[in-house]
């Protein structure tokens, strides 16, 4: 029965009169509020729809953001990675041309010391020389006829 059908049931006899528009105007019609209710729930159940939606797309916004940090950070793993490999031949580096600067040290120390012991000796010779230089312009000289 519509709306219409259900106005008219109640009212037959006294459609016209006054104090019949006053009940009818008063009167709670069942059908009119079950609308209302159905509206109202319709309504609401829209707004959970649509909030249902705003949510979806704020959790989904949140995956992309997730995978994108998912992989940077396996990007800075890996340049962690090869930096860790790169520090660790750096330091193999550094450390082989510390022990062969030590080597040319001590090998530069040996020769030193070898050299100043020959050098020591020469300077001796040379002393000697020189006396013997001395010792011979020391010596009365020979009249040669």
């Amino acid at each position: 029965m519509n709306f219409d059908e259900y106005r008219m049931s109640q009212f037959q006899n006294n459609i016209n009169s006054a104090s019949a528009g006053a009940r009818y105007s008063k009167m709670p019609m069942p059908e009119i509020e079950t609308y209302k209710k159905v509206a109202q729930q319709t309504q609401h159940i829209q707004q959970q729809l649509n909030e249902s939606i705003k949510q979806t797309e704020v959790l989904l916004e949140a995956k992309n953001l997730t995978k994108e940090n998912v992989e940077c950070t396996k990007l800075i793993a890996g340049c962690t990675l090869k930096n860790q490999e790169s520090t660790e031949k750096q330091y193999i580096t550094s450390r082989n041309l510390s022990w062969i600067a030590i080597g040319i040290a001590l090998i530069s120390l040996i020769y030193g010391c070898i050299s100043s012991n020959n050098t020591d000796k020469l300077y001796k010779q040379q002393l000697q020389k020189q006396d013997e230089i001395i010792m011979i312009l020391k010596q009365p000289q020979t009249n040669k006829p």
